[in-house]
């Protein structure tokens, strides 16, 4: 029925039908959204996305319903909507549109709710550098202690070196501190695999603190680690193999 509905260009008629379905059709709902902005009927596109949005939450998806509802004249919806968008897809482009919608005087109080949301879903990297990128030092050396709780029980995600080189700048021993410590709980647990995740940790700290300049930080860990491995021959051979042991 939505079909034929879709079909003849009834579009209320294929929005009701949509709400009514006990199982999401992400397709049919684009085609709906996309036939319903190409007449410029708003509201309807704004019916379609919000469905495909709560349950498939998407990137794509909340920026398109960021678009509808700013053409509706519903700024404070887009706003939510490009924050959401940037939620699945922290990148820098994302980042940028919602920070340009939000009044200066909230500014700060949205980038660190935000950045508490993306340390929910363990996006530390994504966290600490959306505080950096808007001068939250203090508080992006407090996400990423927040962040690795319990991080000896998983490897180290992508951008999170270049987040360790601009924290090593300002602090490299504090650094050392809160990464160290992952690794050596790591190593802790036992075993290769818990020794292969210390070691991408390690090699994650050793990226940022020679990049940042601080390679003699970088020394004294490995001196550690290199100590501790004395009596651990599976790690000895984990770390060889990672090129962290001279």
């Amino acid at each position: 029925m939505i079909d034929f509905a879709l079909q003849v260009g009834d579009l209320a008629a294929a929005d009701e039908i949509a709400r009514m379905r006990p199982v999401a059709d992400r397709e049919t709902d684009m085609r709906l959204a996309q036939a319903a902005m190409n007449a410029l009927q708003w509201a309807i596109a704004e019916s379609s996305l919000k469905r495909m949005a709560t349950r498939l939450s998407s990137a794509d998806v909340w920026a398109m319903l960021a678009h509808v509802m700013d053409r509706q004249g519903k700024s404070d919806g887009a706003t939510s909507c490009l924050r959401e968008a940037f939620l699945c897809d922290p990148t820098g482009d994302r980042r940028d549109a919602w920070l340009a919608r939000l009044p200066r005087g909230a500014r700060r109080d949205a980038v660190v709710q935000c950045a508490h949301l993306l340390l929910n879903h363990r996006q530390i990297a994504a966290a600490c550098d959306l505080l950096l990128h808007e001068g939250c030092v203090h508080d992006a050396w407090r996400a990423l202690e927040a962040g690795l709780q319990g991080a000896e029980m998983w490897s180290p995600g992508p951008g999170l070196e270049g987040v360790m080189a601009r924290l090593a700048a300002e602090d490299a021993d504090r650094l050392v501190q809160l990464v160290a410590r992952v690794a050596l709980e790591a190593i802790s647990l036992r075993g290769r695999d818990a020794y292969r995740r210390a070691c991408r940790w390690l090699a994650a700290l050793q990226n940022g603190l020679t990049a940042a300049g601080r390679g003699a930080a970088w020394d004294e860990v490995r001196a550690v680690v290199a100590l501790e491995s004395r009596r651990l021959p599976a790690l000895r051979d984990e770390l060889s193999a990672a090129g962290l042991l001279p």
